[in-house]
């Protein structure tokens, strides 16, 4: 069989097999076999739900469970609208009350310090139903 035998790992390893010799340096770990290679898991938000009043540099988030979290932003906090992580990104200007968000960033307790803000496509609404007649 043409099986591959690890003899050493760290920044070093060296593999031989049947009829063959193989000696690599690593950067950092040595490699694993057989583990399969994922993109990273992307970060849950800290915080979502709808907007429920504005202030400045903050807002109140509505929560999905009915509680309130206080959202705090600066300039440099990114909006984003459309799909992530591709969407446009725009000013805090754009937010407005009845936003459906999601807040990434760090909570403590109830408030949110905001590093970006994923603005929610509205959901659809039904069509008006058509008159009889």
């Amino acid at each position: 069989m043409n099986r591959l035998r690890v003899l050493q790992s760290g920044s070093s390893m060296a593999a031989l097999g049947v009829g063959l010799a193989l000696s690599l340096t690593l950067p950092g770990a040595a490699l694993a076999s057989n583990v399969a290679h994922h993109p990273p898991r992307p970060t849950p938000p800290a915080a979502q739900g709808t907007v429920s009043a504005l202030g400045s540099g903050s807002f109140t988030l509505k929560t999905p469970s009915g509680s309130s979290d206080t959202v705090d932003y600066t300039s440099a906090t990114a909006i984003r609208h459309g799909p992530a992580p591709l969407g446009t990104t725009s000013g805090t200007a754009s937010l407005a009350v009845g936003d459906q968000v999601q807040v990434f960033g760090s909570q403590s307790g109830s408030t949110v310090q905001a590093t970006s803000i994923q603005l929610m496509p509205a959901a659809p609404t039904p069509p008006a139903s058509a008159g009889k007649g």
